[in-house]
């Protein structure tokens, strides 16, 4: 095998480890303070719409 190629396999695994290490961090993680600035929802709490 070339060194291109091996290293090519190398650079390859190691992005796929990372992508998969951010994908499932997602998921075991959590945020500290899950708050959106635009959200509506606290806003409509305990009101009702007219429609």
């Amino acid at each position: 095998m070339e060194w291109q190629t091996t290293i090519a396999l190398v650079l390859g695994f190691l992005a796929l480890v990372y992508a998969g290490w951010c994908f499932l961090r997602q998921f075991f993680q959590v945020e500290k303070k899950p708050e959106c600035e635009d959200c509506p929802v606290p806003n409509q709490k305990g009101k009702k719409s007219k429609a």
